[in-house]
């Protein structure tokens, strides 16, 4: 399905139903501070570093968010896969106004986008989750 779309993985077909859930996670704004004060002190080696880690992280708990929806649905350990926008399968990055809309995502975690839709702070991400048997990147 590389060549199609998302929308390619929902059927619509009368007694089938698909499951998607949308997820937004952050490490919050305290270790971007920390980043900047050590860039401030020209500690370049560490902010870089503590930015990885910040990435890192972000990641890390979408999987786990990701984990705990399928363990609560009774998935299969290896379901589903997460697209975000700005991605190959997921082009238009503005589309991240959408999921901020429908998870107030800027509110319960305060986070928001800038003029370019990208997250602040920027160890954030957010995703809709497919859990078709299909779904691939």
């Amino acid at each position: 399905n590389k060549k199609g779309t998302l929308a390619d993985y929902f059927t619509g077909e009368p007694g089938n139903f698909d499951i998607v859930a949308f997820q937004a996670v952050t490490v919050g704004s305290k270790i971007m501070d920390a980043i900047q004060k050590l860039n401030s002190e020209k500690e370049f080696t560490k902010a870089y570093l503590l930015h990885g880690v910040s990435v890192h992280l972000a990641e890390a708990l979408a999987e786990y968010v990701h984990n705990i929806v399928r363990t609560e649905l009774k998935l299969k350990s290896d379901q589903g896969k997460r697209y975000s926008p700005g991605y190959p399968l997921w082009e238009d990055i503005k589309d991240q106004q959408k999921i901020f809309k429908l998870l107030e995502v800027e509110k319960r975690l305060n986070v928001r986008l800038s003029e370019s839709f990208q997250m602040i702070p920027e160890a954030s991400t957010t995703a809709m989750i497919i859990y078709n048997d299909r779904a691939e990147y």
